[in-house]
Formats: structure tokens, C-alpha cells, sequence
């Protein structure tokens, strides 16, 4: 600890009891849960989390904890304000430690009283009792604690504070809707025009309804699929877990594979929609600006960046006003003639190369990919709304919002740079609009792919860099020495790094070769990507998702999509991007690569069906929970094939009073409950889960140790189990069944 700063405690107050030391205790422990809430808000909204680098963060806090270590990450006054709340339950009931805490905090911190209420209300320093207390042990009132005024440089960092925590708490139905606005909103818009200029501005916007609408169902399944499913409520979400949860190993591997070539081609697209604008706007060449992109990348590998909340919705707000301020000056120089241009594939005397409608439905496909969104904000909003309404119907509001976005921006971009010359075109729309809009274009646009492009391709080669570190060794292995050195080598933190940037390094050369035979382009790319990746991540595989959690679901929501009411219509959804696939390959795609690579999306789509289908994913469920909320209250709910049946639950407390409820049940203290019985009765489900947990005030989910005792009806005595993870699987045969929880918890 520097000289300057006032120790924890001093001589007189160790000789004087334990007070102060436990204090000092606390303080630590506020400062590590801030601390931690800290590092999680800046990793929200990454597009990729893997089980390992999410695992790898949560250690480092908790060895921090344990060993009273310096912890990663340093919070300030502001964070400890900002998360007063959540900490508040580690403040003491005591008058005497509330007020050394209080004097710990002043000493360490510079804050006036205005600034901090949600603190001051933490600590009680306004009650009478921590005042006197105060005024008893240190001789002085509580006042002396703050700072008679904050410095400029504090007054700015309170008001970033401030702003940052009134977004990240907006209404849950306003959160959910802005982010993923913003995630979606990308790099797809400045390829729209292009893709769309073979058919006209018009059809291209017909194509762009009709897509959108078909987008709306697979988010907003994808939100319930979310909703329904305990591990997105309570764990670190991500796609590849909910598709491990729901659909088993074949789905996590194909999401993660299919993740990963999505990412690779974004990450190529990104590069290019960045250089491109920039060259044109400052003459230098391509391949310096990618490069630039390129280091930056780099160094925010090396150095985390942050991700909140609060700084994606502020420069997706800017990003949607540049493109709009864009979109108004290209309708300010629309031309009649280009705005009535129409060439459909198929239609007419002079119809459009049928080449064009694959283009059109690849690069559509990933403007409106922004379904990882659903799973980064999942935990947050359904902590806020647990019904799942806001998750679905703020994903729905934002895809309706992309539409009328992209639809402004393609009816003035089209409608004022003529076809022939966007078609083919190499770079983003940007360029050939500015030599018609004038300069005007090339400041905004470079505003924009500095802070659009720039920033998605950090998140992007984030999520490579993130797949590949999952799939290293965590410790040296192998049968040769060859093994064990490259084992070793990958495992340590340089080795690793190294390692992991592999596919990043690869892709930023491979785009400076093809621009330096003049062939890079930003729309094939995004095509191919939005023809063999998106169908599998954006269509199927939400519509499996969904089937599988409406069958195997722990929670029920209070929205869905009501088109997708059975497995008709969710099969009818999927196939239609089946359908999109071998249109694609064996009627658009003429060269041999390509109608293979279409085959081999095609059978491993089928596959991933098929192997859920035989794993079990489709098969009800019944999900017995019992959960210990952060405020020491319970609950407990039956669902069976993702339905609450209304099945009575028995409760037996520990004063020995007993308790009958229907469906989901409350329960004032958690501690009191002795024993929970519930009597299932004949049903499908050919599967129970019986799930005992605690919610941390972190919102995680932490197992609770219980003895779980079940007696079918025709048996003579009860099967005990012992589940060490709080989750027990087992079999069902149709029987009627009865379950019984002891759970073992102590107060806290």
C-alpha cells in the first residue's frame, strides 16, 4: 500500500477488539463482489463465451477471495456505489461495525454525500444508532467521512457512472429491444445495397420484408427457447450452451463449428468494410487501414476490452443516427429512374441473373443475423422480468425496427447511385454514394466503420480467439515428448496467446493477398457465409432449440410466438431454410466447390436432427425445482413437457407445520422448509430432473445439497439419492412416481 494511503487499521484500533479487523474483513469482500459485478459488466455483451474463459475469470476472483490476494480487477467509489445493492447483504446488523466500515470506506475513498445514497443507505449512515456509534468509537460525527468536494476529473468520472448505470437500468422490454437493435445493425448494412442492386431497390425491399419476417420467428423463438431454460436464467450465456443443454454434444459441436466459420468470414468482411471507406475518404491504401484494424485487434486481444452494456448502446445509438443522417442525404439526391429500376430472377422479359437471388438471400441472411444477442443480454433481462415477455417481445420490436432501417437505407442508397454501378461492386455502398452524395458521405461513413466496424471486429476476432483457447489442453499431456512439449507450449499463457490468434493472423493475411491480386470483395464473402452458416444458426437451429425447450424446458414463459404453436409449424420454419439451402446449391451455385460445400452443410443440418432427435431432445421432461432466492425466500415449481400442471406440493417446515400449495409456490424462509413432497402422476414424460439450488446475489446458480428420495407405486420402499451438483437425472417409465427433498442448508 503506498505511504500516502491510510492503513486498514491502526495500532491502538488491533490492540482496541475486533471491530475495525472485521471491518477491514468486509470492506474486502464489498470491494471483491464490486469488483467482480465490474469485470462481468465488461464482458456483457461479448459475442462469444466459451465454458473455459468464463470458468478461467470466475477462479481468478475466487483465489483472489480465498487467499485475500489483490484482486484483478480494482474497483472505484463508483462501482462500489453503483452495485451498493447487491453487496448490501454483506453489511452487519451491528450499529459499532457498520460505522468502522463507514470510516474504512471515507479513508479510502473520496465521495460526498450526495453522490453515494444508494451507499449511505448500505451502511445505515443516516440511522441514529450508526451515527451515535460513530461518534462513540472515532470521536467525531459521520460527516467526517466525506470529502468537502470532488475534482473535476471525479465530477466526470460520477457522470459517467451515472449515465452508464441509467442505461444498463433501463426497463427490461427497452434494454432488450436496444441491444439487439444494436447488435444487429453491422456490417450487413453497407453490403444491403450492393447485393440488392441486381433486382432494384423496390424488390430489394419486398425481399428484405419478407426475410425480416421470417427473421422475427426464429429470434423470437430463440427467446423462448432462452426463457425456458435454467442454465441461460443462471449461468454465463451463450449459444453453445443452450444448444449442449437442449440438444446434447451433436449441437454444441455443430453451433460451435458453424460459429466458428461465421466468425472467420465476419471477421474477413469486417477487415475490408473498415479499409475500404477509409481508403476512399483519405487515399490511403486499403491494405495499410486493414492492417491498422489488424493491431488493434491484436492489442485488444492482449488487453480485454470493454463490452457493457452501457457503451454498446450508446455507440449502437450513434452508429443507427449516422446511418440514418447517410440514408437522408442519398434520398436527397434519389433519381426517379433508379428508384423504378426492377429486375426479379425469373420474371419477365429481361429478369435478373438467378446469381442475384442467392446473393440477395446470403448477404440478408447475415444483416439480420444478430440471434448471439438473444443469449448475451438473456441473464440480464430475465433477472429483471423472469416472465421472459421482455426478452421476447424487445427482440421482436428490434428486428421490426432493422427492417425499417435497412429498408431507408437501401430505398436512398439505390434509389441515388445507379445499378450498374453497385453491382459487382467490390467495396461498401459507401464509396460509389459518395461520389454521387459528395464528401459528406465519406465523413459520416468513416465515423461509422470506425465505431460499427472497428469495434464489431474486436468482438468478432474476440470469439475466434475465445473457440480456439477451448479447444487447447489446460495442462501438458501426450504419449511422445513431441506431444507434451506442444501440450505444455499451448497450456501456458504466451503459448496460448500464440496459439489463439492463430485464425485471426491467417484471415488478416489472407485478405492483403487477395487485395493485393485485386479480389477481395465484401459482399461474396458475406454471401457464402449467409448461404452455408446463417440457415444452420439463425434458422434451424432455433427451431430446434425451441422444440427441445418447449419438451425439456425448466420455466414456462409468458409469450411465444404464437405462429409457432406446434411442431408443424416450428418443422415447417426449419425446412424452409432447408428449402433456402438446396435452392442455393443445386440450382443457383454452379461451380463444383460450391454445390459440395452446400451437400456438406446439408447432411451435417440433418444429422444434428437426426442425433437430438435419437439423444432424447424431443422427449418430455418432468423438472421438479426447488430454489433458494438471494433474500433467503424459496420457491418450488413442477413443469412436465414444459407445462405447469398445477401438481400440489406438500411442504413439511421445521416447526413441524405442514403446508399444501398448487403449481408454483412461494416460500417466506427457504431455511425452514424440512422436507418437499410431490406426487407425479401417470404422464409422458420419460425423463425426471430434480433440481436443488441457490441463486447468489450474482444471479448464479450454486447447487444445494439435499437428499432426494423416490418410490414408485409399485414399489415396496424409496430409491435415496444423493446429487452432488444439486441435479439429479433419472429415468421414467409412465408410472405414477412420488419425489421427496430434504434439502440440508444452512441459514446464512
Amino acid at each position: 500500500m503506498p505511504p500516502d494511503e491510510p492503513s486498514f487499521f491502526s495500532r491502538d484500533e488491533l490492540l482496541g477488539g475486533l471491530p475495525a479487523r472485521r471491518a477491514s474483513t468486509i470492506l474486502f469482500a464489498i470491494e471483491a463482489r464490486s469488483a467482480h459485478l465490474v469485470a462481468r459488466s465488461k464482458r456483457a455483451m461479448a459475442w462469444y463465451e466459451t465454458p473455459r474463459t468464463s470458468s478461467e475469470r470466475e477462479t481468478a476472483f475466487l483465489e483472489a477471495m480465498a487467499g485475500g490476494r489483490a484482486l484483478p480487477l480494482t474497483p472505484r467509489v463508483q462501482d462500489l456505489e453503483r452495485f451498493a445493492p447487491t453487496w448490501a447483504d454483506l453489511v452487519p446488523a451491528g450499529a459499532d461495525l457498520r460505522a468502522s466500515l463507514a470510516r474504512l470506506i471515507g479513508q479510502k475513498y473520496r465521495f460526498t454525500p450526495e453522490r453515494v445514497p444508494r451507499m449511505r443507505a448500505a451502511l445505515g449512515l443516516d440511522d441514529p444508532e450508526v451515527v451515535d456509534a460513530f461518534q462513540r468509537l472515532h470521536d467525531k460525527p459521520p460527516s467526517s467521512i466525506y470529502a468537502p468536494s470532488v475534482t473535476a476529473r471525479e465530477r466526470l468520472r460520477w457522470l459517467r457512472s451515472k449515465t452508464a448505470r441509467g442505461l444498463e437500468e433501463l426497463p427490461a422490454f427497452w434494454a432488450a429491444y436496444a441491444l439487439a437493435f444494436t447488435e444487429t445493425v453491422g456490417e450487413g448494412i453497407l453490403a444491403l445495397p450492393i447485393a440488392l442492386a441486381p433486382v432494384g431497390p423496390l424488390p430489394g425491399i419486398v425481399f428484405l420484408v419478407v426475410l425480416g419476417a421470417v427473421n422475427i420467428l426464429t429470434i423470437g423463438g430463440l427467446a423462448e427457447a432462452i426463457t425456458r431454460n435454467g442454465d441461460m436464467r443462471y449461468g454465463s450465456s451463450y449459444f453453445g450452451r443452450l444448444a449442449s443443454a437442449l440438444l446434447g454434444r451433436g449441437g454444441s459441436a455443430g453451433i460451435t463449428v458453424a460459429l466458428f466459420a461465421f466468425n472467420v468470414i465476419t471477421f474477413l468482411a469486417y477487415l475490408l468494410a473498415f479499409a475500404a471507406p477509409l481508403a476512399d475518404a483519405t487515399g490511403v491504401h486499403v491494405g495499410v487501414w486493414a492492417a491498422v484494424l489488424f493491431a488493434v485487434n491484436l492489442f485488444f486481444l492482449r488487453r480485454e476490452l470493454d463490452a457493457t452494456v452501457a457503451s454498446a448502446m450508446v455507440i449502437g445509438v450513434v452508429n443507427v443516427g449516422l446511418i440514418v443522417a447517410i440514408s437522408a442525404i442519398a434520398l436527397a439526391h434519389a433519381d426517379a429512374e433508379n428508384l423504378r429500376f426492377a429486375r426479379i430472377p425469373f420474371v419477365g422479359d429481361d429478369p435478373a441473373d438467378a446469381a442475384a437471388l442467392g446473393l440477395v438471400f446470403g448477404v440478408t441472411l447475415v444483416a439480420y443475423f444478430g440471434h448471439t444477442s438473444a443469449g448475451n443480454v438473456a441473464k440480464v433481462i430475465l433477472k429483471r422480468e423472469p416472465t421472459g415477455r421482455a426478452l421476447f417481445w424487445g427482440n421482436a420490436a428490434a428486428v421490426c425496427t432493422v427492417i425499417a432501417i435497412y429498408s431507408l437505407a437501401v430505398l436512398g442508397i439505390n434509389g441515388a447511385v445507379p445499378a450498374e454501378d453497385l453491382v459487382g461492386y467490390d467495396g461498401t455502398a459507401l464509396e460509389p454514394l459518395a461520389d454521387v452524395a459528395g464528401p459528406s458521405v465519406n465523413v459520416l461513413g468513416s465515423i461509422y466503420v470506425i465505431l460499427a466496424i472497428g469495434l464489431g471486429s474486436v468482438y468478432v476476432s474476440l470469439g475466434l480467439f475465445n473457440q480456439v483457447r477451448e479447444w487447447l489442453p489446460r495442462k501438458p499431456r501426450g504419449s511422445s515428448a513431441l506431444g507434451r512439449r506442444w501440450s505444455a507450449f499451448a497450456a501456458s499463457d504466451r503459448g496460448g496467446f500464440l496459439v489463439a490468434i492463430v485464425p485471426v493472423v491467417l484471415v488478416f493475411l489472407a485478405l492483403e493477398w487477395l487485395v493485393l491480386i485485386d479480389a477481395a470483395s465484401l459482399t461474396e464473402p458475406l454471401s457464402l457465409i449467409g448461404v452455408l452458416a446463417v440457415p444452420l444458426l439463425g434458422g434451424v437451429f432455433p427451431m430446434l432449440l425451441l422444440a427441445a425447450a418447449r419438451r425439456r424446458g425448466e420455466f414456462v414463459p409468458a409469450s411465444g410466438v404464437r405462429v409457432l404453436r406446434g411442431p408443424i409449424a416450428i418443422g415447417a420454419v426449419a425446412a424452409l431454410f432447408f428449402a433456402g439451402l438446396l435452392v442455393q446449391g443445386l440450382v443457383i451455385w454452379q461451380r463444383p466447390g460450391e454445390r459440395i460445400a452446400v451437400a456438406v452443410v446439408t447432411v451435417v443440418m440433418a444429422a444434428i436432427t437426426w442425433r437430438a432427435a435419437r439423444g432424447g431432445a424431443f422427449r418430455p421432461r418432468a423438472v421438479i425445482e426447488l430454489r433458494r432466492e438471494p433474500s433467503g425466500e424459496g420457491s418450488t415449481a413442477v413443469t412436465i413437457g414444459g407445462e405447469r400442471p398445477g401438481i400440489p406440493v406438500d411442504l413439511t417446515l421445521r416447526d413441524g407445520e405442514h403446508r399444501t400449495s398448487e403449481g408454483h409456490v412461494r416460500i417466506e424462509r427457504f431455511g425452514d422448509v424440512r422436507d418437499a413432497s410431490i406426487k407425479l402422476p401417470a404422464t409422458v414424460a420419460v425423463e425426471l430432473k430434480v433440481w436443488i439450488h441457490a441463486i447468489t446475489p450474482d444471479g448464479d446458480s450454486e447447487p444445494v445439497t439435499a437428499v432426494v428420495r423416490l418410490r414408485a407405486d409399485d414399489a415396496a420402499e424409496a430409491v435415496e439419492h444423493r446429487p452432488d451438483d444439486g441435479v439429479l437425472l433419472v429415468p421414467m417409465d409412465g408410472t405414477p412416481m412420488s419425489v421427496a427433498i430434504t434439502p440440508a442448508v444452512a441459514e446464512r
